[in-house]
């Protein structure tokens, strides 16, 4: 705290004007003594060491904030007011206090007995002084938060996923995710999946080097039909896949790899990277014919000088595929994907047979299935194929602790490391503020141009004017 700050800070008032009420006047006293003197320093919210509770007979000043239990008592002098009643709000009350800024209205009977009721209320208080403190002090450097007093991690660039788990509101999504990862993993297993996945690897590595060498004479779909690596075998059980629905930016790209990763961990030990056992695949603004030999594999010339081409269905056998925006395929390549998922099945552009190639289907997207099924651009019965899916929520519904993201971000771009130690309280709320249409992608957008911002110019805090919206 500065010493412009501890001398010059005007002094939030509050008034305490609690008309025959003992008990609550007693409650609430308790509630603002802690909130000002205990957990201002215990929390290092400088903002509320600025409040006090008015004397007798004080004057109502400039910042003054009114508690009270009778309307009569309200004035325009009060920059906040907070109400306790009696019964329920009736129009004759709401039409006495619509000119004055009342904060809150609080049941007097649940505040007594339920702990719920006085968090509100203490939640409204302390919003109150921290608004009111702002609003007096012209220094925004004044009131700040450390950049890590949310979250802190060491090694931030090791696990990314963390984002999907933070907040209390992700806690049935991330429950969900869990299992699934669990299923999917012992999905693996049942379907031997390790030991495709290694045989392809090998059987594609022998192939490219016969090439390199010229001495490999056979396409490389007659090739793998000699070698038998994909005949069908006689396990049964339910094709593990996944639908990640979810607007853009919440997160689904994360997810899948999440998932592909919680699988990786069968196969690392062949130390072949990650990279060789999970695909990422955009199926955004792709034509049908180049998807169809993209995913499925084409021989020789089943395209005008088309060379062949085995697919990444077939190149990453035994690993995870993850189809980025599904809802943006046609109906035919909506009927191959349904064979393929039914059995395992492909059949390359230009051959008459068919490949048992096993692997696990990862799928996305930001657009509304249902509806394009009542509209008819979109098989039921492929979105009904999906064994496990996960309807991610949008950022504007996990504001309960949006700070604690915005602690997680600033961490991801080590922040103090590039010695911006703090964030001002005015930034915080800006970002609160916002309604985020592009999701926790956008939030991570936005503060690490909010750190640039600072560092550059050589400042240890992110102000206001740093939170580029």
């Amino acid at each position: 705290m500065s010493e412009n700050y501890s001398k010059d800070s005007p002094k939030i008032r509050i008034f305490l004007e609690i008309n025959k009420d003992d008990e609550l006047k007693k409650q609430i006293e308790e509630i603002v003594k802690n909130l000002i003197q205990n957990c201002s320093k215990a929390l290092n919210k400088k903002e509320l060491s600025l409040a006090g509770i008015a004397e007798e007979n004080e004057k109502v000043s400039e910042n003054c904030i009114l508690i009270t239990n009778e309307v009569e008592y309200i004035e325009t002098n009060y920059k906040a007011v907070l109400l306790f009643i009696d019964d329920k709000l009736n129009q004759e009350m709401i039409q006495s206090i619509v000119d004055y800024e009342v904060w809150g209205i609080f049941a007097k009977k649940n505040f007594l007995n339920e702990y719920e009721e006085k968090g509100k209320f203490e939640a409204a208080l302390k919003e109150a002084i921290r608004t009111l403190s702002m609003e007096s002090v012209y220094d925004e450097s004044v009131f700040y938060k450390n950049v890590d007093w949310k979250y802190k991690h060491e090694n931030i660039e090791e696990d990314h996923f963390i984002s999907l788990f933070l907040d209390p509101s992700m806690r049935n999504v991330a429950s969900q995710i869990r299992y699934i990862c669990r299923q999917i993993k012992e999905d693996y297993k049942h379907f031997g999946m390790k030991e495709t996945f290694e045989k392809t690897k090998k059987i594609l590595k022998d192939w490219h080097e016969k090439s390199k060498k010229g001495t490999r004479e056979t396409s490389i779909f007659d090739f793998i039909r000699e070698e038998k690596i994909f005949e069908k075998t006689n396990i049964r059980g339910p094709i593990p896949s996944v639908l990640i629905e979810g607007e853009t930016g919440t997160g689904k790209s994360l997810v899948a790899e999440l998932i592909a990763k919680s699988v990786y961990e069968n196969v690392s030990k062949t130390e072949i990277p990650f990279g060789e056992f999970f695909c990422r695949f955009s199926l955004v603004n792709m034509p049908s014919d180049l998807l169809n030999s993209e995913l499925f594999g084409a021989a020789e010339g089943a395209y005008t000088d088309g060379k062949e081409r085995l697919g990444k269905i077939a190149t990453y056998s035994g690993g995870v595929i993850f189809l980025d925006e599904i809802g943006e395929i046609d109906p035919n390549m909506q009927a191959k994907l349904l064979l393929y998922m039914d059995d395992w099945l492909i059949q390359p552009v230009g051959r008459d047979d068919f490949f048992h190639v096993p692997t696990i289907i990862v799928a996305a997207t930001n657009r509304d299935l249902k509806r394009m099924i009542d509209e008819g651009k979109f098989r039921a019965d492929l979105y009904h194929r999906f064994r496990y899916k996960i309807n991610l929520p949008a950022l504007k519904d996990r504001k309960k602790d949006l700070r604690l993201l915005i602690s997680f971000c600033l961490a991801i771009f080590k922040a103090k490391e590039k010695g911006v130690k703090r964030i001002s309280l005015r930034a915080l709320e800006k970002l609160e503020d916002y309604h985020y249409p592009g999701n926790f992608r956008e939030l991570m957008q936005i503060v690490q141009r909010a750190v640039h911002e600072a560092s550059s110019r050589h400042r240890d805090i992110i102000l206001e004017r740093d939170i580029q919206l």
